[in-house]
């Protein structure tokens, strides 16, 4: 069994990944309603005093909420353009700190990283994910009805400005074996991060409440769900891109490009309202 994990190390972590996305798709199929009128299952259970079948039965039923005309025309409201515009930025932002966030910490010192070993970078990942996850599941309510969602938005835009400057911080400073400054900025970096998770929340809040009708909900997540998209693929590429270049010219242009994108994003959180 040694041999295995020796021959397979990134194993374990990808089968619990896994497993969370299969639990996920479980709770979806099971407990998860259709909320297409025409598509909606509905389970039906004939008991008798032997045994009980159950069948699915598909019922063809009128909208609800009829969609206006227009279609996808009909969502392009400023209000909606602003949410959209504000997801995007949202995702270049994020996505760039995620691709860099590792590649900072792997790389040598030597070409602007802070030479962490694998195992440091794991526990440093798995406390961020752990503590963020119990902050939105436990707060992220408390936080919206006090703060609202623009200003919590900002503040999560705030937090990503704080952590690219970070890295500049730690590289400069250096994280030895004894806990000096450097550690300190990173428990910052790692504390400030849990308060950037809370502006997806806040986007997904403000797109919804965007949509012009009921009905257009749809129309509008996925207009905004593609938009994203198409960031998301360009994002990545992009920050690696700055990263690779930035190490060799022993500078600090990428991440001051990504403060660039956190600016704009404040700059197109303006147009926003609850």
């Amino acid at each position: 069994m040694k041999g295995f994990w020796k021959d397979y190390p990134y194993f374990l972590p990808c089968f619990v990944a896994a497993g969370v996305a299969a639990c996920a798709w479980c709770v979806a199929l099971l407990f998860l309603r259709e909320t297409l009128p025409a598509k909606r299952i509905h389970l039906v259970r004939k008991a008798t005093s032997e045994y009980g079948t159950i069948t699915w039965d598909t019922e063809q039923a009128p909208p609800e909420d009829p969609c206006p005309a227009g279609g996808l025309k009909a969502v392009l409201t400023p209000r909606v353009g602003w949410a959209i515009s504000n997801f995007m930025l949202l995702a270049l932002a994020d996505v760039a700190w995620v691709v860099l966030q590792p590649l900072v910490f792997a790389t040598h010192r030597s070409n602007g990283g802070l030479s962490l070993s694998p195992p440091t970078i794991g526990l440093i990942l798995a406390a961020q994910g752990l503590i963020g996850g119990t902050l939105q599941a436990t707060m992220f309510q408390k936080i919206y009805a006090r703060f609202g969602a623009v200003n919590v938005y900002r503040a999560a835009l705030a937090s990503y400005a704080f952590m690219f400057v970070s890295f500049i911080w730690m590289v400069d400073l250096g994280l030895g074996e004894d806990w000096g400054t450097g550690w300190l900025v990173l428990g910052a970096h790692v504390a400030v991060s849990c308060i950037a998770s809370l502006g997806y929340g806040c986007t997904y809040i403000l797109i919804t409440s965007a949509s012009p009708s009921r009905a257009l909900l749809g129309t509008t997540n996925g207009l905004a769900q593609t938009s994203c998209s198409f960031i998301r693929a360009l994002g990545p590429a992009g920050a690696a891109s700055l990263f690779a270049y930035t190490s060799g010219e022993g500078g600090t242009l990428v991440y001051w490009v990504c403060v660039g994108v956190v600016g704009l994003a404040g700059l197109a959180s303006l147009g926003l309202t609850e």
